[in-house]
């Protein structure tokens, strides 16, 4: 007798179990746009992320890898210019004025004494120095300079699908993290509700002590489940606007 007894007590319990998480089930939270990491456990949060191609366009627009990659194609195609004009070195000009007097007098039959004679000379030179193998390898060196702004810009492309990458996968895994926290934020709830009906029914002497301190570790393992997934949630989110370089809610499309 005391067996069946405590079989219909556990029936019971499942069948509230079942019925609390059924319910759960079919409540249909309202949804509303996301102010914050918090409050999109609900919702379906692809609805009021930017599109995953404007995230990644932003995210290259403000990568500091990107932006140090086009400074450093900017300073080699100056350099391209630099070798271009690098003939003007070999010209050399010089130039200068002179002065000179005659400090002796000489004596004129018709005007006396006549004071010194003064001159001043200008002088204007130039040269050119030419090394024998300058136009010679002068094609070679601008084809170098030439590759080396090549070899930046397809650096600048592998960095920006690094970036696009990382954006892509910190995208799906901020999507996925909503999804486990809402799956764990409907177990937590049925844990509570499970746990306080197990309370009273412990409290009414249906259920034993064992059974309400498996409810209860039950209720502790949701909770610290749903703690995990939350953090999890935020540092995705957090994540994806230090890639995108601006708050997701900041950009327009």
């Amino acid at each position: 007798m005391f067996k069946m007894m405590n079989r219909l007590k556990i029936a019971s319990i499942t069948l509230s179990v079942f019925l609390s998480l059924n319910i759960n089930a079919q409540i249909e939270p309202k949804v509303s746009a996301p102010n914050s990491p918090e409050s999109v456990e609900v919702i379906d949060l692809a609805q009021y992320l930017p599109p995953l191609s404007i995230l990644i366009d932003t995210a290259i627009a403000n990568s500091p890898a990107v932006k140090q990659i086009e400074n450093q194609i900017m300073m080699q195609e100056y350099n391209v210019r630099i070798v271009r004009k690098d003939w003007t070195e070999m010209i050399s000009a010089s130039g200068g004025a002179y002065y000179s007097s005659n400090s002796q007098s000489t004596i004129s039959e018709d005007f006396g004494l006549l004071p010194e004679s003064q001159a001043l000379t200008y002088r204007v030179g130039g040269g050119v120095n030419v090394p024998l193998d300058f136009f010679a390898t002068r094609g070679d060196r601008i084809a170098i300079e030439k590759l080396q702004v090549e070899n930046l810009k397809m650096q600048r492309e592998i960095i920006k699908d690094a970036v696009a990458k990382q954006v892509l996968e910190t995208y799906n895994l901020l999507l996925l993290s909503q999804r486990l926290l809402s799956i764990s934020t409907a177990e937590k709830e049925a844990a509570v509700i499970i746990y306080e009906m197990s309370e009273k029914k412990f409290r009414d002497g249906e259920l034993t002590l064992d059974q309400l301190a498996a409810n209860t570790g039950f209720k502790a393992k949701s909770a610290t489940s749903y703690e995990k997934q939350r953090t999890q949630f935020s540092d995705a989110y957090n994540r994806l606007e230090r890639l995108v370089g601006v708050p997701l809610s900041k950009i327009e499309y």
